[in-house]
């Protein structure tokens, strides 16, 4: 009987150790970004990482921003174990090898006003006892400094497109001033973050006819897609439907 209580003990035991993680942030939380003074920008933040000092495991991943500000956008990036992607979408799932390293970060595009957001990372996985919840709070450094009173107006960028769900093709409309307009550029992301297709240097305002085509000629998936316009001030991401 004794050596049945010490088998089901030691049993126990390994499994809270085959569970750990361990969490390595290299930055301060709270995360400052510049100044903001009316002109929008992309912040990336510095990487963290999470080592799986356990068993090999299937881990869910969901990545949340609390109260996003109106008209910032957040993607969020992984690198594991040569594999690096970057998503727009909450959730990913994965295989997470004992001893491996799981590096993250986090990018707001179009920060555009005097605001705060909370971004909490949740790993979740049937060896974990319970979830492993990682939070930062962003903001740029003169909210911080209290200037929140500014008066600022941000640049206003017209992106949008139609039909929407599309099929076969949807045209993609923007609008933008001619200094905006400097290297300016419109990617399509699926929702791996990975990019689809590139349509770089716009040289006016007017539309681009995406024919759910990749950069390589093939017919893509149904399925949800994402468009982001980048150009020299700011950037900005908008979703679409590809139905068949």
């Amino acid at each position: 009987m004794k050596k049945l209580i010490l088998l089901l003990f030691l049993v126990m035991s390994l499994s809270i150790v085959f569970a750990e993680l361990e969490i390595n942030i290299p930055f301060e939380n709270p995360v400052l970004g510049p100044p903001y003074e009316g002109t929008p920008y992309t912040f990336t933040s510095e990487q963290f990482e999470v080592t799986n000092l356990g068993v090999t495991e299937m881990f869910n991943l969901t990545v949340e921003p609390v109260d996003l500000p109106d008209g910032w956008s957040l993607m969020w990036c992984h690198e594991l174990e040569g594999d690096a992607n970057c998503h727009l979408l909450p959730n990913w799932d994965f295989e997470f090898p004992n001893g491996s390293l799981l590096n993250l970060d986090f990018i707001f595009t179009n920060v555009s006003s005097l605001d705060d957001c909370t971004i909490t990372y949740t790993l979740t996985s049937a060896l974990l006892t319970e979830p492993v919840v990682i939070e930062f709070t962003f903001y740029p450094e003169n909210f911080v400094n209290g200037s929140d009173d500014l008066t600022i107006d941000p640049i206003n960028i017209g992106l949008s497109n139609y039909p929407n769900p599309f099929n076969p093709s949807t045209t993609i409309s923007y609008e933008l001033t001619q200094q905006e307009l400097i290297n300016a550029n419109i990617t399509i992301y699926n929702t791996k973050g990975q990019i689809i297709r590139n349509y770089n240097h716009l040289n006016s305002n007017g539309s681009i006819i995406w024919d759910g085509r990749d950069n390589n000629g093939n017919i893509v998936n149904s399925g949800v897609y994402f468009y982001k316009l980048d150009c020299i001030k700011t950037s900005k991401i908008k979703k679409m439907i590809l139905i068949k």
